[in-house]
């Protein structure tokens, strides 16, 4: 049976790190981390480049916990949020990230909707811009055609839908 990958989306401070783990460990499944995160500790941002190293790592570090997998993968993130981050940052998705986008499913996407409390990061820098993200979420989504469950509300509530989802679509 093959494994089915869940991904958390959306901008940042949104809930996906806490959420994704918290998963994870109700599934007893693997937790793929944002390798961006590791990526940009030890190097500048140098536009596609950057975009490229980290698409290319977050995708092997994919690749390797699905082979720790029983039946679920539970990701932090995806090439959507880098998808987002181009055209944020750059005004242009790069082919390879289009790429990756299409060419890499979930099966469940999880959309976190900007609606808990921004926490000051390192490498966060858009706080006061998160509805305007949200909304190349939505517009990458429709582009791709990409299913997706919203998670709207504090914490509680956003555990209650992924609760939910999970039962309803796979227990």
């Amino acid at each position: 049976m093959p494994i089915k990958k869940i991904v958390f989306s959306g901008p940042e401070s949104t809930g996906k790190t806490t959420l994704s783990k918290e998963l994870s460990e109700m599934l007893d499944a693997p937790w793929v981390s944002e390798y961006a995160r590791y990526h940009l500790h030890k190097n500048v941002f140098q536009g596609e480049k950057t975009l490229k190293l980290i698409c290319a790592g977050q995708l092997n570090w994919e690749k390797f916990y699905e082979t720790r997998a029983k039946d679920f993968l539970v990701c932090d993130t995806d090439p959507l949020v880098l998808a987002v981050w181009a055209l944020d940052k750059l005004g242009y998705i790069p082919n390879f990230l289009e790429e990756a986008v299409a060419n890499h499913p979930y099966a469940l996407r999880f959309l976190c909707y900007p609606d808990t409390k921004w926490l000051p990061d390192p490498l966060r820098e858009d706080g006061n811009r998160r509805e305007v993200i949200f909304e190349m979420y939505l517009s990458l989504i429709e582009k791709f055609n990409l299913d997706f469950i919203l998670l709207k509300g504090n914490f509680d509530k956003k555990r209650e839908i992924v609760d939910l989802e999970i039962k309803k679509f796979y227990f």
